[in-house]
């Protein structure tokens, strides 16, 4: 009973180990652990797996990205960046903000005025020294990447906005967007304070403004999704062998028709056992012609008697036929 109950416990306590250690194991993601829309990376070299605790500073959408926009067209988004008390002594003990101590940190935050211009702005002079949003079409994304403050903008594909810089009491920070690339585009609002960055995302669709039948082939429409602009598409090669072998044959069987008709009149031509030679035709009418005369001589000689007049006659005719068998 004791080893019994020693297995049971044995095995109750690798169940626990094995569900804690599921619990804590690191996760790469965009969101962590805390289920927020937004994370915290420190200022030199963030990437996907070096995220760090935000530390009492919190991020929200105010006016959020809509869900589906047309390319090209334009929209505003604003966010909000608030901070505790917390944050500045957090952010003073991990050398976030280089300071003393909290309280000077919070006055250079809430009391520093910025530059002028956002490119002046830096983490010496500036608390909130860099604040704009990024967009990365997913469809272009790594396997597994995700939309960091470490991508730059290209102008194409991953594009930002202008930058502001401000003091942490503006809390609201509004952007004005434009995406242009089709498909799912991740959006982050990325700001940098101190030696931290920090991002909130959201995802928007983009779809196409073309309109098929304007008379106007884009790239993105295609003979398939819109032949009124861009025609028919060609013939595929499979229907153009089904069209092909039936042609094909049919022609092949005529030609090898006319060879073999070809083929016979020249066999006759050259085998000339059935040609009669004109002077036998013209002998064998000869001799006809003749043993008819005879007859007729004959029966004239019966029936008129020896007159030399009715003989004459049956001479005349009898070379009257001999003439016509020949020619």
């Amino acid at each position: 009973m004791y080893s019994m109950s020693r297995m049971k416990d044995t095995t109750n306590l690798g169940f626990l180990m094995t569900y804690l250690a599921a619990m804590f194991l690191p996760v790469c993601s965009w969101h962590d652990l805390d289920n927020t829309d937004y994370d915290c990376w420190p200022i030199d070299q963030p990437n996907e797996y070096n995220m760090i605790d935000c530390g009492g500073l919190q991020m929200a959408w105010v006016v959020r990205p809509p869900e589906k926009v047309t390319s090209g067209q334009e929209f505003n988004v604003t966010f909000s960046v608030q901070v505790s008390d917390s944050f500045y002594e957090r952010a003073v003990r991990d050398n976030i903000l280089r300071f003393s101590n909290a309280s000077e940190a919070k006055k250079f935050c809430e009391e520093k005025d910025c530059p002028l211009s956002w490119k002046d702005a830096n983490e010496e002079n500036c608390c909130i020294h860099h604040a704009n949003i990024h967009s990365c079409p997913l469809s272009f994304m790594k396997k597994g990447g995700i939309c960091g403050p470490w991508i730059p903008d290209d102008g194409k594909i991953v594009t930002h906005t202008i930058s502001q810089a401000g003091k942490m009491t503006q809390q609201n920070w509004t952007c004005k967007v434009v995406l242009f690339l089709t498909g799912i585009t991740s959006m982050i609002a990325h700001i940098k304070v101190g030696h931290m960055h920090a991002a909130l995302e959201a995802k928007t669709s983009v779809s196409s403004t073309k309109v098929c039948g304007d008379e106007i082939c884009e790239p993105d429409e295609g003979c398939a999704l819109c032949p009124a602009d861009c025609g028919p598409c060609p013939m595929s090669m499979s229907i153009k062998i089904a069209i092909g072998i039936p042609i094909a044959f049919f022609c092949s069987a005529f030609l090898l028709t006319l060879v073999w008709f070809q083929y016979q009149k020249q066999k006759m031509l050259w085998d000339e056992s059935w040609i009669i030679n004109l002077k036998d035709l013209i002998k064998g009418s000869a001799f006809e012609s003749d043993f008819g005369s005879s007859l007729s001589l004959q029966k004239a000689n019966n029936t008129k008697g020896s007159s030399g007049a009715d003989i004459t006659v049956s001479n005349c005719t009898l070379k009257h036929s001999v003439i016509q068998a020949g020619i």
